[in-house]
């Protein structure tokens, strides 16, 4: 919402704008760039060229201590650093970043005039995509890998996944891969400032009936917020709630069923190695999970389809087309 509504048609140019930029900086297909910017325009049309062009994404956890960091960069070996000014001046303060020979300011995509129009090349399935590097649980960095086919995957299990029912207004989404799913759908997403003010909730309410959202997908950190704002008008319109994370109070959920009575709301879980794993009805996840005096909704509905599962004494495995390696 900061950056004003943008067009398929303009994300497109902004995307072969990442495109020349990308070119201009000796990108080939095969080289890897770390991508840092707060999610919005110029990021999308970044990551969108950059792939297109069968240069490997490479995202770093920026609240990784500094020598983990420093790991992760060695062993992605960038090209190149894309990212907005807070990140390259967050950037100057770690060795392995400064080494990486071309710095492009992502403010760069929307001033640079495209050569060409946006292209794609021919990579194998196996071909590395985006490569994104966390901490994680060992406290040592883990590349999760997402090849150009799991990609592919993931495109179509979260499209028949989210895309339920027949709504054509864009999405109200506030994770960046979904963000990145709507626009491969073809339906357009909103996104919000990542300081969730009351002044940009209200917008919302602001916006053309055309690109109101009548969904929405988010943790339960932002609908706990929705719910603190009293106005009741805000997005009255939800007819359809998406909540991920198996960690929500119950009673945010209940306060959220009472807010909007006509919604479907849909508990998902799933982690960055693996998404989605389960889903279910959040009203059955949440009676369930009163029913054995749980606090939280712990209930996580059951597998989705493509998601194989085996039970061990070391936790629960899954695999699938849409488990990162």
């Amino acid at each position: 919402m900061r950056d004003g509504p943008l067009s398929f048609g303009e994300m497109g140019r902004l995307a072969a704008s990442a495109q020349t930029l990308a070119r201009d900086a000796g990108l080939r297909q095969g080289d890897a760039a770390v991508v840092l910017a707060k999610p919005g325009p110029r990021l999308f049309a970044t990551v969108t060229g950059l792939i297109g062009l069968g240069v490997t994404v490479v995202f770093v956890e920026p609240w990784m201590p500094v020598h983990l960091i420093e790991r992760a960069v060695t062993l992605a070996a960038p090209r190149a650093f894309f990212g907005s000014t807070m990140a390259q001046l967050w950037g100057l303060r770690t060795r392995g970043l400064r080494r990486i020979p071309r710095w492009i300011n992502t403010r760069r995509v929307r001033r640079t005039r495209a050569q060409s129009d946006f292209t794609t090349v021919d990579v194998a399935g196996d071909h590395a995509a985006v490569i994104t590097f966390t901490s994680g649980t060992t406290g040592a960095p883990k590349g999760i890998v997402r090849t150009h086919q799991y990609m592919w995957d993931m495109h179509d299990i979260l499209g028949d996944f989210i895309n339920e029912g027949d709504f054509d207004t864009p999405d109200l989404c506030l994770f960046p891969n979904i963000a990145l799913l709507q626009l491969g759908t073809g339906r357009g997403a909103v996104l919000i400032p990542d300081d969730w003010s009351a002044r940009a909730l209200r917008a919302i309410d602001s916006l053309p009936a055309a690109i109101r959202p009548q969904t929405l997908t988010c943790g339960p950190a932002f609908l706990l917020t929705l719910l603190r704002e009293q106005r009741e008008a805000i997005l009255p319109a939800l007819r359809s709630i998406h909540v991920g994370g198996a960690l929500s109070d119950n009673w945010i959920f209940e306060d959220s069923f009472a807010r909007w009575p006509d919604a479907r709301f849909t508990h998902v879980y799933g982690g960055t190695e693996a998404e989605p794993v389960s889903q279910g009805d959040a009203r059955l996840c949440v009676r369930n999970s009163r029913d054995r005096g749980l606090f939280q909704t712990l209930n996580v509905g059951l597998p989705i389809g493509s998601i194989r599962t085996r039970l061990s004494p070391e936790g629960l495995w899954v695999s699938g087309p849409n488990v990162a390696p």
